[in-house]
């Protein structure tokens, strides 16, 4: 991977999302996060976290963001970032 992930997302919106506040590792603390992060960011900067998510699951990324934040959490996983890509989903849509 020739150049850094977050050079690649140079709006970083999906590492920020993830690394900003400290959230459980559950289905709870992902809603509870979507909700922080809406109420702090608000649906502008929740909607280009979103259009960001799609770009990374387009360029199927995923797997390059767990090596990037082994640093911050050794348990993330791809499986663990999708569902929380997913929970942003669903909360952007249930207020878009």
């Amino acid at each position: 991977m020739g150049e850094s992930i977050l050079d690649k997302y140079v709006g970083r919106y999906f590492e920020h999302y993830l690394v900003c506040t400290n959230y459980e590792i559950s289905e709870e603390g992902f809603y509870q996060l979507a909700d922080l992060y809406l109420r702090i960011e608000g649906k502008d900067t929740l909607h280009k976290l979103i259009d960001e998510i799609n770009l990374i699951d387009a360029n199927e990324d995923w797997d390059a963001f767990v090596l990037h934040l082994k640093r911050y959490e050794s348990n993330i996983n791809r499986a663990t970032i999708q569902r929380i890509a997913s929970v942003a989903k669903c909360v952007f849509e249930s207020v878009k």
